[in-house]
């Protein structure tokens, strides 16, 4: 990392557009270079232009690794950009960009980003050789048909290569991945384990279920109702708080929140009416696709929520 001391200070200039009328009143001289990067599902691609007295004098692609960012590939053009200068024999250039992003990044002093800082080595290098750049932020490259070349960038993703120009992981890409590496090692060991048995008649795979239990936002007594873990005979039996864990509709069935649920004939007309409401079967086979719909878990969630009221009522210590 470059000390404080040596850090050279860059900045950039808007513009609304690129007209003859802008190139004069900012006094715009040497060389011109458009940089540009793209990214589709698949592909990531850079590309810059370079143009001396209205022609193209030099153009060149660059494609990237699929895993790489937007950003990435803007600040990938510009340092080639900036390399290119480097070595180009100009003493004046314009560097032109419409990522404001990858701009801001470059200002900003200290940042640690890997392109970023040898962005700014081959400014220092062109500045320690007597060169000036000036760079330009302007909103899109549209209109002006130099800017528009910079579109190779699209050109670029598709141009397929076993040598890829360039190929370091973002930061968001390493963290995305190990997450869902230890989703995956997390799923298989909730679905293999021996635990859990209720849990998993709502939330059978726990990467699906991820996203729906935190927009479910459970309240305890739903918790209670999809762990079976709260005021069930079956469930305080276990740990000497009742004499029985038989349900009162049948000493011989152990009253558990399935049973609760889907069976017990004491809940019959409220199972039945909500079946009607939301035109499904209230059974412990179907259990995880009820909850996962939207338009009926809600109702479905109230019902399970008055027999956990019910059971704790009835089986609370006296």
């Amino acid at each position: 990392m470059t000390h404080p001391a040596e850090e050279i200070n860059v900045d950039f200039i808007t513009l609304e557009d690129l007209s003859d009328t802008t190139i004069k009143d900012h006094k715009m001289e040497g060389l011109f270079i458009f940089t540009d990067g793209s990214k589709t599902e698949e592909k990531v691609g850079a590309a810059m232009t370079c143009w001396k007295n209205g022609r193209e004098v030099y153009c060149q692609k660059f494609c990237l690794a699929s895993y790489c960012t937007v950003f990435q590939s803007e600040m990938y053009a510009l340092y080639q950009a900036t390399k290119y200068a480097c070595n180009s024999g100009v003493s004046k250039i314009n560097i032109f960009s419409d990522s404001r992003t990858s701009l801001e990044v470059l200002k900003k002093p200290g940042h640690t980003n890997p392109l970023a800082f040898a962005t700014k080595s081959n400014l220092k290098i062109f500045a320690l050789k007597g060169g000036e750049v000036r760079i330009f932020w302007k909103r899109s490259h549209i209109g002006v048909q130099r800017n528009e070349r910079a579109d190779l960038a699209k050109q670029a993703e598709k141009h397929t290569t076993d040598a890829l120009d360039y190929d370091k992981y973002p930061i968001a890409y390493l963290k995305s991945t190990i997450r869902q590496d230890s989703a995956k090692v997390w799923n298989t060991r909730y679905r293999d384990g021996g635990t859990a048995a209720i849990t998993k008649l709502f939330f059978p795979d726990m990467i699906q279920s991820h996203r729906l239990i935190r927009e479910l936002k459970l309240c305890p007594l739903q918790v209670q109702m999809v762990t079976g873990h709260g005021g069930f005979a079956h469930y305080l039996y276990k740990f000497k708080r009742k004499t029985s864990p038989g349900c009162i509709c049948d000493p011989e069935i152990n009253e558990t929140i399935v049973h609760l649920l889907v069976e017990c004939p004491r809940y019959g007309k409220a199972r039945f009416e909500l079946e009607q409401r939301i035109g499904v079967r209230i059974e412990k086979e179907l259990l995880s696709s009820i909850i996962a719909k939207k338009e009926i878990s809600h109702e479905f969630i109230k019902y399970g929520v008055k027999i956990v009221k019910d059971a704790l009522q009835r089986n609370k210590s006296r």
